[in-house]
C-alpha cells in the first residue's frame, strides 16, 4: 500500500493511488469503502501519516481535499497539537547536539544540478552511536539542510549501523525530478522526495548522486 509513483507493484496484492498526497489518504479511502468507523483511535495514526507525508501541508501535493481530510480527522477529537509537537518539536538533547554537527559539516555545491545548486551532509554510524540515536531519529535532518536558498536539491547520507550501507535521502524544491534519480539508483519516491541505498563509500555515493542529478529532468519553476 502506498502512493509512490515509483512503486513497482512487487506485492501479490497492491493498494495504491499515485495521485494521493499521503499513504494515509489511501488508507482512509479503504476504510470508507469497507464502511468502518472513523474513531479517534483510528484517526490519530492517519493524521500522523497525513502531516508527515505532506510536510505539515507544505508540499505541492496538498490540495483542498487534503485539508478536508484533515478536518474529518480533527472532528474525531484527536489532539492534533500533541501529535504535531511529538513529531516536529520533540527530540532528545543528543539529537540537538548531532543536528549541530550535521549542519556544521554540510557542503554547498552551487554548480551542481545544472547550476541550481546542491547542499549535502552525512551522518555516520559513529555519530548515531555517540548520541544514542537510531536512523529513524534523524529522518527530519534533511528538512534542515534543504532550507538553504542557494540549493535546489538537498541530500543527506546516513550510514546504517546494522549493515554499514548508506541510506541516501534526496529532496528537491520543485525544479529537479529527484524521483528519477532514486529510481535510476535502485530506490524510489516522488518527483520532489526520493531515496536509495548505496553499497559504495561516501565519495562514490555522492558521485552517483551528482551524475544522477545532472541527468534528471528539470521541471518548470
Amino acid at each position: 500500500m502506498g502512493h509512490h509513483v515509483t512503486n513497482t507493484r512487487f506485492g501479490s496484492v497492491n493498494v495504491g493511488d499515485e495521485q494521493a498526497a499521503a499513504t494515509a489518504v489511501v488508507v482512509l479511502d479503504l476504510i470508507d469503502r469497507l464502511g468502518l468507523a472513523l474513531t479517534a483511535e483510528v484517526a490519530a495514526p492517519l493524521y500522523t501519516g497525513l502531516i508527515t507525508d505532506t510536510g505539515s501541508f507544505k508540499y505541492a501535493a496538498t490540495t483542498p481535499a487534503v485539508h478536508g481530510i484533515a478536518g474529518r480527522l480533527l472532528a474525531t477529537g484527536i489532539r492534533h497539537d500533541v501529535i504535531s509537537r511529538e513529531i516536529w518539536d520533540t527530540a532528545s538533547f543528543g539529537y540537538v547536539k548531532l543536528l549541530g554537527l550535521v549542519c556544521a559539516r554540510a557542503v554547498l555545491e552551487v554548480d551542481e544540478v545544472g547550476g541550481l545548486g546542491m547542499a549535502w551532509t552525512a551522518i555516520g554510524a559513529h555519530d548515531l552511536h555517540r548520541y544514542d540515536l537510531a536512523l529513524s531519529d534523524v529522518e527530519g535532518d534533511i528538512d534542515r539542510v534543504r532550507r538553504s536558498r542557494a540549493a535546489e536539491v538537498a541530500v543527506v547520507v546516513k550510514t546504517d549501523p546494522e549493515d554499514g550501507w548508506l541510506k541516501v535521502s534526496v529532496r528537491s524544491k520543485g525544479r529537479s525530478d529527484v524521483g528519477a534519480v532514486g529510481s535510476s539508483l535502485g530506490g524510489g519516491g516522488h518527483k520532489f522526495a526520493a531515496g536509495f541505498t548505496s553499497h559504495q563509500a561516501l565519495s562514490g555515493t555522492m558521485e552517483l548522486v551528482r551524475t544522477g542529478l545532472a541527468a534528471a529532468p528539470h521541471l518548470p519553476g
